[in-house]
């Protein structure tokens, strides 16, 4: 079941979309290509927040359209202006430290459900 969710977004960008919209009640894919005219959400941020997401791989099987979802040890995300390889980032609290092949998803989790959270708790109210 949790694989799915993988399954169904098409790409690192997708599942960070989808998962800043449903747990963190903003849109931000405005942001992807330039900061976002309303709210405070910059290309910064939108690959900072893709870092979490980028080594989750799927590759087909050559069984229809049946794809494996696996978590691999490593893989960056790149600031498509800059160049610069974004470091894990989570609003109000900045960049989070994950260790080497740590699963990133983890530290965005613990993150996310934190009790003093105001995005998670808001949404989820």
């Amino acid at each position: 079941p949790a694989a799915n969710y993988y399954r169904a977004a098409g790409d690192t960008f997708d599942a960070m979309e989808t998962s800043a919209q449903l747990f963190l009640g903003s849109r931000i894919q405005c942001a992807k290509c330039h900061n976002h005219p309303y709210e405070r959400w910059t290309q910064d941020n939108y690959y900072g927040l893709a870092a979490f997401f980028n080594r989750v791989e799927r590759k087909k099987t050559g069984r229809g359209d049946e794809l494996i979802v696996f978590t691999k040890g490593d893989g960056e995300v790149t600031h498509p202006a800059s160049r610069k390889t974004m470091v894990p980032w989570v609003p109000k609290a900045g960049a989070i430290e994950v260790a080497g092949e740590a699963d990133r998803r983890d530290a965005f989790a613990a993150w996310l459900t934190r009790e003093n959270n105001p995005f998670f708790a808001r949404v989820e109210a």
